[in-house]
């Protein structure tokens, strides 16, 4: 794995308490906490909780350097938190707005990265098309 990919594997680990329950399970067993990790992305909530400013950093400089290191397509499987993260930092909204718009479980979020520029540019967001097919 090259040490891109190891940075954003990393910063998809950031609420490892947190995994596995819906942010309704989450608030009925750590209440305030989980509330204020939504409403402020700088909060670093402990017990191996990063913030979501810490996720948006590590992984979009992930990104970026899986842009300027990969020539063809790329996967990259990652949760909610840190997609919306990127999301925000891509399309120049404050991470306080992230809980204004929706990620879906198994949505296609696509990316294009010019290196040129060093830019990436949102070509589907959150795309859940290809389930109706099943």
């Amino acid at each position: 794995m090259t040490e891109a990919a190891n940075l954003l594997f990393i910063s998809i680990c950031v609420c490892r308490v947190w995994e596995g329950r819906t942010i309704a399970e989450n608030k009925a067993i750590y209440g305030e906490l989980v509330t204020k990790w939504e409403q402020d992305p700088t909060f670093e909530a402990g017990h191996g909780i990063e913030s979501c400013f810490s996720v948006q950093q590590r992984a979009y400089q992930a990104l970026i350097e899986i842009g300027n290191s990969v020539h063809n397509e790329v996967a990259i499987i990652t949760h909610n938190a840190c997609i919306k993260s990127v999301m925000c930092k891509i399309l120049h909204i404050p991470l306080t707005e992230r809980i204004c718009f929706d990620i879906g479980n198994t949505s296609l979020n696509i990316l294009d990265y010019n290196k040129e520029l060093a830019k990436f540019q949102v070509k589907t967001l959150n795309e859940v098309s290809y389930l109706e097919e099943m």
